[in-house]
């Protein structure tokens, strides 16, 4: 009655259980409320079994045998006084727990995805052929294979019409020197297929499953000899052996995975990603560069043409990458400097002479090509 002719809000919560409470103070109470403050103090909440409106420490004495109740709330003599013997205390939800970005949750979380990715790194570990290196490859022969098939016709359908036929010089050239290469090669699982493409770029390729095309812009700007050509087509046939199709696309995978990791530790992806392209993808793709070029300096030397061609083949293509306006600095290309890969070639032909270029027999009978 009291807490109505006053007009006095408050409220409370119990959890039930507990024995928790947070009590909202009241908002107005005017003076002179010593009638109501004595009637907070003497009522008790029947439902519970324990004082839930108590006096306060000011003002009011402790009543004896009563034991004192746990909260309390503070009546105010007049607006101005807003004191409180004893400030609510508030438990959060998230008291407690560590602050930061590595909680004991996440940890476990980052060690679980380095585990798994360790454990399948090394699972797909193989060595390359002719260079012994090791490296990361996740997709089947079988796949690759069907993969460059599907590529090598995109290509044919995008150049249909500068497909040159096969009576062509150009085209005969490039199956002769092919077919004595992928002689060499060894890889029955491969079907062998060459074509000249009729347009002006300087270019060449070996899909994966032996599928070869050379542009008569190379050929007219740059191939001088057979053994030219060779050390071409050789080049582009180590790629295929060595299976680097395959191998990139392992290596794509780590690196999406570490933009990943390192956009959510430094939410800077203008910065990390061309670093990652900079620092990973292109030393990586130059790698695979020098080790085409020595898978293709050992096939050509094994089919009986000669290695020297490969030197100045290379720096007959810098002359004219430079002319064309084409150079690129290495540390922002996806190939060799043409000067240090004409070194790096060069103190490689003695050691590839010695070891493939002794026994070197091929015939001719009909009308293919034996080692």
């Amino acid at each position: 009655q009291a807490l109505q002719r006053y007009g006095v809000q408050c409220g409370a919560r119990v959890r039930y259980g507990l024995d928790a409470m947070r009590v909202r103070q009241p908002l107005r109470m005017p003076a002179g409320g010593g009638a109501v403050r004595r009637a907070l103090a003497g009522r008790r909440w029947r439902g519970l079994g324990h004082g839930v409106f108590a006096a306060p420490s000011r003002g009011l004495a402790q009543r004896p045998g009563r034991e004192r109740p746990r909260f309390q709330i503070d009546m105010w003599e007049t607006p101005r006084s807003v004191r409180s013997t004893q400030p609510p205390q508030y438990r959060h939800f998230k008291e407690g727990r560590p602050r930061g970005f590595l909680t004991t949750r996440r940890k476990v979380i980052a060690g679980v995805v380095v585990g798994g990715m360790i454990v399948y790194y090394v699972g797909h570990l193989e060595r390359a052929p002719y260079s012994e290196r090791i490296r990361m490859i996740d997709v089947t022969r079988a796949q690759e294979i069907e993969l460059g098939k599907t590529q090598f016709d995109q290509i044919l359908q995008q150049y249909k019409w500068q497909i040159l036929p096969r009576y062509d010089r150009r085209v005969q050239l490039l199956e002769t020197v092919g077919e004595r290469i992928a002689l060499v090669a060894d890889q029955p699982d491969f079907d062998w297929q060459f074509v000249v493409i009729d347009s002006p770029e300087i270019n060449a390729f070996c899909l994966p499953g032996g599928r070869v095309a050379v542009f008569t812009g190379l050929l007219d700007q740059v191939v001088r000899s057979e053994d030219e050509l060779a050390a071409v087509v050789a080049h582009e046939i180590g790629h295929a052996v060595a299976r680097h199709g395959a191998e990139k696309m392992g290596f794509v995978k780590l690196l999406l995975l570490l933009q990943v990791m390192l956009s959510l530790v430094f939410d800077m992806r203008f910065i990390t990603d061309p670093l990652v392209h900079l620092l990973g993808s292109l030393p990586f793709s130059r790698k695979l560069e020098y080790e085409a070029d020595y898978i293709g300096l050992i096939l050509m030397t094994d089919s009986c043409y000669n290695p020297r061609a490969s030197p100045s083949l290379f720096t007959r293509l810098g002359e004219v990458n430079r002319k064309n306006g084409n150079h690129v600095p290495m540390y922002l290309s996806t190939h060799p400097n043409d000067e240090q890969r004409v070194k790096y070639i060069e103190s490689l032909i003695p050691e590839v002479e010695a070891k493939f270029g002794q026994n070197c027999t091929f015939s001719h009978r009909g009308g293919r090509w034996h080692h």
